[in-house]
Formats: C-alpha cells, sequence, structure tokens
C-alpha cells in the first residue's frame, strides 16, 4: 500500500489499534470505539480517513463505525439524516452550529476499566484520554 502523505497527521497513527479495530469475535465493539470515536472527533485529518474508509466492513474511519459509515453513504443527499448534534450528521456534510460543535457535546468521562485492552496499551489509553478530554 502507497503511503498517504495525510496519514502523518493522523491522531490514531501508531496508537492502541484495538480501539478502531476490536477482536473479531468481540460481542461489544462499541467499548473499543468509545475513545476512537472521541481522537477522530478532533483529528485533522478524518475526512481523508473517512473517505480512505467509506468502503471498508471492519473497524472505525473517520469517526464512524461500519454501520454508521453504511447509513451515511446511504443517505447522502437524501432526506433521511442523521439528528443534527452528532457526529454522523457532521459526516454526513451539515455545516449547522450544532454540527460544527458536536465535540462538547461527547461524553468527556470515560472509564477506561470498561474498555479491554492488554496493558501493553495502557500508555497509549492513557496518552489519547489526555489528548481527546484534558484528563
Amino acid at each position: 500500500m502507497e503511503s498517504l502523505p495525510w496519514a502523518e497527521k493522523a491522531l490514531c497513527r501508531n496508537k492502541a489499534q484495538d480501539l478502531w479495530y476490536p477482536p473479531m469475535d468481540s460481542t461489544t465493539p462499541e467499548k473499543y470505539h468509545v475513545i476512537a470515536k472521541k481522537v477522530c472527533s478532533v483529528c485533522p485529518v478524518w475526512d481523508y480517513c473517512l473517505d480512505l474508509g467509506k468502503k471498508e466492513m471492519y473497524g472505525v474511519w473517520g469517526g464512524l463505525a461500519p454501520q454508521e459509515r453504511l447509513q451515511v453513504q446511504r443517505n447522502k443527499g437524501l432526506a433521511q439524516l442523521a439528528p443534527h448534534g452528532t457526529m454522523e450528521r457532521s459526516r454526513q456534510g451539515c455545516d449547522c452550529d450544532a454540527c460544527n460543535d458536536f465535540a462538547p457535546n461527547l461524553d468527556n468521562k470515560i472509564n477506561i476499566s470498561v474498555i479491554p485492552h492488554d496493558n501493553k496499551d495502557l500508555a497509549d489509553l492513557e496518552e489519547l484520554l489526555i489528548l481527546v478530554c484534558g484528563v
């Protein structure tokens, strides 16, 4: 795969990849995605990532899980859109104040103990929490 210049700016680069790609046998991938989505919400290259991952069937790309990406693709240009003030609606191209300010609406209280992780990923998790939550 060719190197993508924008990928150097991705906040997820070289971080705990389980957050973006939970184990295939996970019955609760959303527990992995909670921090990934927060990181994506402040990432300067989320739009490039979302475009690259629009046909991916696995993982978080541009802040959206597979089902959310599918919803965005289905609803592009259609009347049926996600609610205002959500990451999904922002990714659908809405430019209203509520969608532009969706990041502050995210819950900044993350209980790291409920997020499955290896001890080797703990430093990544703590670094990402500081990045997106300031804790």
